[in-house]
């Protein structure tokens, strides 16, 4: 995340990179805290030939109001492109966001 000390109405990046070493196409959806959310940006991504994979996913986002934020992201790895979803691998990380007036 940066800048690590935003303030309100400025734009704060988020960036986090997802590895499965059973499962590729890794998606992420952010909840961003503030009634604003993310989801997946697409399930069509490139299947990669061989499996472990990574996936990189960045987004901005600006706080209207100054105040705590607890942001959620939630990466998930599946073989998307083999057919029926039946293995998935997900995760959940909860970062705790303070913004400044």
């Amino acid at each position: 995340m940066e800048p690590v000390a935003p303030q309100a109405g400025e734009n704060v990046h988020f960036s986090i990179t997802a590895s499965s070493p059973l499962q590729p196409c890794c998606v992420t959806a952010f909840d961003l805290g503030d009634g604003a959310f993310v989801p997946p940006p697409r399930y069509d991504v490139p299947c990669p030939a061989a499996n472990p994979s990574v996936f990189t996913e960045q987004i901005d986002h600006a706080y209207a109001h100054a105040g705590a934020y607890t942001v959620l992201v939630g990466p998930t790895a599946n073989n998307f492109c083999a057919g029926p979803m039946t293995a998935w691998a997900n995760a959940q990380l909860y970062v705790t966001i303070v913004v400044a007036a």
